[in-house]
């Protein structure tokens, strides 16, 4: 039983021992910085407003609003929620089946989600992983590690949506806003999974798969690293640190007359007509080397190769009948057969040069004046035009040799110029790298500030009622009464 407090003037408190459960819709919306309120409606179906008339203890004449409308001296403070508002409204409602009103007392309890737990344990890492998508763009293509990265951190994001979808009420309504993010974020990070295989292709394309098109080398190349504030570093060669068969080459030599010293070359070198006889005398060596011929015709003849030497191919003319690296210009000697005699006879007559004399190994004495000089006894000179020299006594070694080091020249410059066509992929996957960098960086901004601010609480700044009324809720307050009519 309950007992019901009479006062002398008339008035009945009775507070019946009950506990009122009730429940309201969860809208998880803006999970986990949500606001919710719940409705608490009080009245009476069985008397109308005639017979028991409703009315708050803390209601002012006047008014039918009560700002704080619940007993707050039993309330504990929760961890999970703040109160913020508890206010009490007296309505009066007529129905279509009577004419008289119907009263009642709604309370609307507003509470707000305490955001701490979540924004430490899932908003923080959660953009953590978000903004590691970014660094996969940072990390150097030859490493090996880039897709690694990717797949590992879009597993991390998986991890954490199953951890999320059992925290959050289930419902089918709207997409929580923790959960919307998580969705860009894998998003995001798929996306960044293929535009890292896109640049690992380019990364290590070679010329003998791909052939780079003029407006990829000119944008990729030259464009674009100036909008992102690159700077390709330009190597430079420093010949005089290296140790090189041609810079020995260079200081054995001992013609200062000499201009071009290609291995086998059958015609001037064009060093001689567009530059001075002593302009670059390296560099000519080093275009022999490399073994260059540029015939007057602007064709591309077929490279001389071992198989083309016969003892025709060594004189002037032939293949192989011109200047020499190892020998230089020079004279020929008897020639060994009657045939090659009377070809050199008859080259005498058109060739109109002086001669020079000069024994194979290349120990023969220069010239002393611009017209001939005499022949030894028992050899035969032969008019050859200046810088020319005939390898018809030399040891087929010798030019065997000649070839590979030529051959090994030309495989060295293939080498060279193949790597720089992969160092211009390499370059174009960086540009790439750095432009994905800038891009999904801003969309890891532009994504995590559009979706989190979205949140109404975070521009929330009411103090919790709770809060506001600490003593309150630690001192038992006494029932109040209304004053007596």
């Amino acid at each position: 039983m309950t007992k019901a407090t009479v006062y002398f003037y008339g008035l009945v408190v009775w507070q019946p021992p009950a506990v009122y459960k009730s429940s309201c819709a969860i809208d998880v919306e803006f999970f986990p910085y949500d606001v919710q309120t719940c409705v608490l409606k009080l009245g009476s179906w069985t008397y109308d407003g005639f017979k028991v008339d409703l009315r708050h203890m803390d209601e002012k004449t006047g008014s039918n609003v009560v700002e704080v409308g619940v007993d707050l001296s039993e309330f504990y403070m929760s961890v999970e929620w703040d109160i913020l508002e508890v206010p009490a409204v007296r309505n009066e409602k007529f129905y279509t089946c009577c004419d008289e009103p119907y009263l009642d007392i709604t309370f609307n309890i507003t509470m707000r989600r305490k955001t701490l737990f979540y924004t430490v344990n899932i908003i923080i890492p959660c953009m953590g992983i978000s903004f590691l998508t970014v660094l996969t763009f940072y990390l150097p293509s030859d490493s090996g590690e880039k897709v690694t990265l990717s797949i590992s951190i879009l597993i991390s994001l998986h991890v954490f949506f199953l951890l999320v979808v059992e925290i959050i009420p289930p419902t089918s309504l709207v997409v929580p806003l923790l959960g919307k993010y998580l969705i860009f974020a894998m998003i995001l990070v798929s996306i960044s999974i293929c535009v890292t295989v896109v640049v690992l292709n380019v990364h290590f394309r070679s010329p003998q798969t791909h052939k780079m098109a003029p407006w990829v080398k000119r944008v990729f190349i030259h464009i674009l690293p100036r909008l992102l504030v690159m700077r390709r570093p330009q190597y430079q060669f420093e010949a005089n640190r290296w140790f090189t068969p041609a810079t020995v080459m260079l200081r054995s030599l001992q013609d200062d007359d000499m201009t071009c010293y290609g291995p086998f070359q059958a015609a001037p070198c064009p060093d001689d007509v567009q530059h001075p006889p002593h302009a670059n005398k390296r560099a000519t060596v080093l275009a022999g080397l490399e073994g260059h011929e540029s015939p007057s015709d602007g064709s591309h003849p077929r490279t001389p190769s071992k198989e083309d030497l016969s003892p025709l191919s060594l004189l002037d003319g032939g293949h192989f009948g011109g200047s020499c690296l190892i020998h230089g210009p020079g004279a020929i000697r008897d020639p060994p057969d009657e045939e090659m005699r009377e070809t050199l006879s008859d080259r005498e007559d058109a060739a109109g040069c002086c001669s020079v004399s000069r024994s194979c190994g290349g120990g023969g004495n220069r010239p002393t004046s611009p017209g001939t000089v005499q022949a030894p006894p028992g050899q035969i000179l032969v008019p050859l035009p200046q810088q020319r020299f005939s390898h018809a006594h030399c040891p087929p070694q010798v030019h065997r040799s000649c070839f590979c080091v030529r051959f090994i020249a030309e495989h060295t410059k293939m080498l060279e110029d193949s790597t720089k066509v992969k160092e211009d992929w390499k370059y174009v996957a960086m540009v790439l790298d750095r432009l994905f960098l800038w891009i999904f960086t801003l969309a890891v901004l532009v994504g995590t500030a559009g979706i989190i601010l979205q949140a109404p609480t975070l521009y929330d700044d009411r103090i919790p009622i709770d809060k506001r009324f600490a003593d309150v809720v630690r001192n038992a307050t006494p029932v109040r009464c209304p004053p007596p009519n």
